[in-house]
């Protein structure tokens, strides 16, 4: 089953955090932060890998980036642009941003993970093949 809470350390006591209240998780120096969606700050010690694990059967915390596990029912909008790579090739930029947490603060989608990250949150695909509108008149189409 999914994760409900995630324990983490604050001084002589241990917090209790629930899933659904985590915006995103990243790496700070050698410790894992946690931002949560009233801006506030905690730390733990397991690796990526093994919160990656954690999360395995929870689909909205996906991770986005390599150093980035994102909350996908926090994200609010999405930042897309476009950048120029060393190659001189075109790559799409995206970065998530969050309902409670200042515009400033974007976390980015590796062009590998955007894909997954745009079909569980609905966004049609732009190389997507377009739809055939319905028949006009309610006609059926031949079959």
């Amino acid at each position: 089953p999914p994760v409900k809470k995630l324990a983490v350390f604050g001084g002589n006591y241990i917090k209790l955090l629930d899933i659904q209240d985590i915006c995103f998780i990243t790496i700070d120096e050698d410790k894992r932060k946690i931002v949560t969606s009233d801006s506030k700050e905690w730390y733990l010690k397991e690796t990526m890998s093994v919160l990656q694990k954690r999360f395995k059967d929870d689909p909205k915390m996906m991770l986005v980036h390599r150093s980035y596990i994102a909350n996908l029912l926090q994200v609010d909008k999405i930042f897309i642009g476009e950048v120029t790579t060393r190659r001189n090739r075109k790559s799409s930029t995206m970065h998530l941003m969050f309902k409670t947490l200042p515009e400033e603060i974007k976390v980015p989608v590796s062009e590998n993970n955007q894909t997954e990250v745009k079909e569980y949150l609905g966004i049609k695909l732009p190389n997507a093949t377009p739809e055939k509108p319905p028949p006009e008149g309610g006609e059926q189409p031949p079959q």
